[in-house]
């Protein structure tokens, strides 16, 4: 397949997304499975977590990097219609540990730490100030990372020390461990999962000079956040995690786990606005049943995981 060929495609896949999530919300269908599920886990609170990735002044057409221009439409959309808060005061609303209301939350999440959000969405944020939260993997510091190119066939440089450094003395900015190596945990055995969480953080706050309680799984998929990972989250001392698993709910059951909503370089406004009104919630369900189908294969085969070595 050609790289025309391949463009065409993926724009169709996404049309036939968009469409599904206009029915999905339009039917009803949407309000239904909400409200099943509220029965179902009366605590889970509806908060969006977006998750953002490079924010470039160029269009170059990479899936997870946002041009500036289409940022700026979403931070304009975002303030008019939601109450931005930090990834602490989401974390204390999903926990009930806070008084303040809130009728709509939203919560800004940069995974990579690229340096095109150091450079063009960091200023802006600033100007308007809106907190976020970015999510480093350390060991690439000053470097492209390299799971960029086996993947997407980009080259985008992580911030340097000082440019992280500068963002953690902003109380706008949190700043949380996206392990070393930007490593798919569940392809390691369990000493090299503590290693990849511990010397992150350790290494983040002495750099930073602050506690670093927050983590955000590398591809974060539901197999990336087991209960046998999220239980080594919890003994390294993080309180939470991010994971790509899609959705506009979370809960104390799933605080390791958070669900987010995936921002993409080829989402029209109309797909912007669909994604934060409940129109791709239909995604969780397909995530959460892809993690249990892989988990199922792998339980046949065992979990690497598991392994003590």
């Amino acid at each position: 397949m050609n790289e025309n060929n391949k463009r065409c495609w993926f724009n169709n896949k996404i049309g036939i997304k968009t469409i599904l999530s206009v029915i999905y919300l339009y039917s009803g269908l949407a309000l239904i499975i909400d409200f099943a599920l509220r029965v179902l886990s009366p605590d889970r609170k509806r908060i969006l977590i977006l998750m953002y990735h490079g924010i470039e002044e160029k269009n170059l057409n990479v899936d997870d990097n946002i041009p500036l221009s289409k940022f700026k439409q979403h931070l304009l959309y975002l303030t008019k219609n939601y109450d931005i808060v930090s990834f602490n005061e989401a974390y204390n609303h999903i926990n009930g540990k806070t008084k303040k209301h809130f009728k709509k939350l939203a919560v800004l999440t940069f995974d990579d730490a690229y340096k095109s959000v150091y450079e063009n969405a960091y200023p802006l944020l600033r100007k308007m100030k809106i907190p976020a939260i970015i999510f480093v993997p350390v060991n690439y510091a000053n470097k492209p990372g390299s799971w960029e190119r086996n993947e997407k066939q980009y080259n985008g440089r992580v911030m340097e020390w000082d440019q992280i450094q500068m963002l953690a003395a902003d109380d706008l900015i949190s700043i949380g461990s996206h392990t070393s190596n930007h490593a798919k945990l569940s392809t390691l055995n369990i000493r090299e999962v503590r290693k990849e969480l511990a010397e992150s953080k350790t290494l983040l706050e002495a750099k930073i000079g602050k506690k670093v309680y927050y983590f955000c799984y590398p591809w974060g998929q539901a197999t990336e956040c087991s209960p046998i990972i999220i239980n080594e989250v919890k003994k390294g001392g993080y309180i939470a995690a991010c994971s790509t698993i899609w959705g506009r709910h979370s809960s104390k059951n799933n605080i390791y786990a958070l669900r987010r909503i995936g921002i993409k370089y080829h989402d029209s406004m109309f797909e912007f606005k669909l994604k934060l009104n409940g129109g791709f919630d239909w995604l969780e369900i397909i995530h959460l049943l892809k993690g249990y189908m892989t988990k199922t294969m792998k339980g046949k085969s065992g979990d690497k995981v598991l392994e003590k070595a």
